[in-house]
């Protein structure tokens, strides 16, 4: 499993993010008030795809929050199960 952490700092939206490439779920919290420390799990079709992507953004510093907010719109992490 890959965790990572953000501050409120590094993501106005996502506090942290675990990938499990086991069950093929992302576990997400939020930082949004109203929302800290509730976690959402994500079914993914291709964990490890997604966790290139995650890892690609921070290298880039390009936004964690826009990256999954993407994935969900795309169907890449889904609230259906597998």
């Amino acid at each position: 499993m890959k965790t990572y952490q953000f501050t409120k700092e590094q993501s106005s939206a996502i506090q942290r993010l675990q990938l499990d490439e086991a069950l093929n779920i992302a576990s997400v919290t939020f930082q949004r008030t109203g929302k800290v420390g509730k976690e959402y799990d994500y079914a993914c079709s291709d964990i490890g795809a997604f966790q290139a992507l995650v890892e690609e953004a921070l290298q880039r510093d390009e936004s964690i929050g826009r990256l999954v907010n993407q994935a969900m719109r795309d169907g890449t992490l889904s609230q259906d199960p597998l």
